[in-house]
């Protein structure tokens, strides 16, 4: 987590899923933008972006909403289940991040 202007951006991620017939993962990642009272800033777009770039397709940007949430999808190949990413999230100066050992969904 990074902070700047005393607001922050948290990232996590949750909810796996497959789809074996395409040879797919698909993850749910969601910022949550908070300013210093911790309370929620909405309308404002999120940008969302990986490291390294190659190893999935993340929907960006996304715009949060009253309670200060930007959720999107990751979509990943199944080769890469196990590798380590990182995901960041960036709004007006400010960014956060996630690692993430991307998982096979069951």
């Amino acid at each position: 987590l990074a902070q700047q202007h005393d607001s922050t951006l948290v990232v996590s991620w949750y909810n796996p899923s497959g789809n074996p017939s395409n040879g797919t993962e698909q993850l749910t990642v969601t910022a949550i933008f908070a300013d210093a009272n911790a309370y929620p800033i909405d309308s404002v777009d999120v940008n969302f972006s990986l490291e390294p770039a190659t190893m999935g397709v993340i929907q960006s940007p996304v715009m949060t909403n009253v309670n200060g949430l930007a959720t999107t999808s990751l979509i990943y190949s199944i080769q890469y289940a196990g590798e380590i990413i990182r995901i960041w999230a960036r709004s007006n100066g400010i960014s956060g991040y996630v690692d993430v050992t991307l998982p096979e969904a069951n």
